[in-house]
């Protein structure tokens, strides 16, 4: 599988092999490794110093959550060949990164502009008509208003803020403090969603896509995870990621984390 990863970095930018020691918590060691021996390659120059800090950090990640743990978003990025043997080491030693990047927020905010864009089509076909535009304006106010407002609660809720799913464990990453939440640590888990999102229906309104966690743990302490950080479905991350941790569907035609 190392050779694979080597091959892997042959073909990424010199901007992409340095975000895999950017971000080295987020990768495991042989992706990290295979992007050094790739710089070194193209003539790039480590210091004593900065490879015993990439050690160090590389060695902190496994003493968390294992040596062979492997992010689930490096792997589906890779388009790599695996054989039997190696599909299952990956599905046994995976874990979902969840973050906010700009292109999971252009993700969120796809029915938004659809919506936008509709209403717009509409009232350029009739041809500006002031008639449609009495009916327009406060639809594009309720569309907009609605929408952002989830959308940048969010950004506040998990601003500068990352989360890994291990398995049996939470692990929560804000600046620079780390938390390790296991099983016994929470009590409950609870996700608040759209009746359309619920049934899986179509989307009637921009913001019915957004969703939230709600983790209730032990010590009386409410973590929020937003679905800004996993635009896909925070419930489908769970179900695939943490394994003897439950959580509880539910409907809320608002999912707003203020109540």
């Amino acid at each position: 599988m190392k050779n694979n990863f080597q091959k892997l970095m042959t073909k990424k930018s010199d901007s992409e092999l340095e975000e895999y020691l950017i971000n080295i918590m987020a990768y495991s060691r042989e992706i990290v490794e295979a992007a050094i021996i790739e710089l070194k390659n193209r003539g790039r120059i480590f210091t004593e110093s900065e490879l015993t800090t990439f050690e160090s950090k590389i060695q902190k990640r496994e003493d968390t959550i294992g040596k062979n743990t492997i992010v689930v978003t490096d792997i589906l990025e890779k388009k790599i060949e695996f054989d039997e043997n190696e599909r299952k080491f990956l599905k046994e030693n995976t874990v979902n990164l969840l973050k906010i990047t700009p292109m999971k927020q252009m993700k969120a905010l796809s029915y938004f502009f659809f919506h936008i864009a509709l209403y717009t089509i509409i009232f350029i076909f009739l041809k500006f008509d002031t008639a449609f535009l009495v009916i327009f304006l406060p639809m594009t106010v309720l569309l907009v208003l609605p929408t952002l407002f989830l959308h940048f609660e969010y950004i506040y809720r998990n601003n500068n803020e990352e989360f890994e799913l291990c398995g049996d464990k939470i692990i929560r990453r804000k600046g620079f403090n780390e938390s390790i939440y296991t099983k016994e640590d929470i009590k409950r888990i609870e996700i608040y969603m759209s009746p359309n999102y619920f049934n899986k229906e179509t989307y009637f309104t921009a913001f019915a896509n957004y969703h939230f966690a709600k983790v209730f743990l032990e010590s009386g302490e409410e973590i929020y995870i937003t679905s800004l950080l996993d635009p896909d479905g925070i419930d489908n991350a769970f179900s695939l990621y943490l394994n003897g941790i439950s959580y509880r569907r539910i409907k809320r035609i608002f999912a707003t984390t203020l109540y």
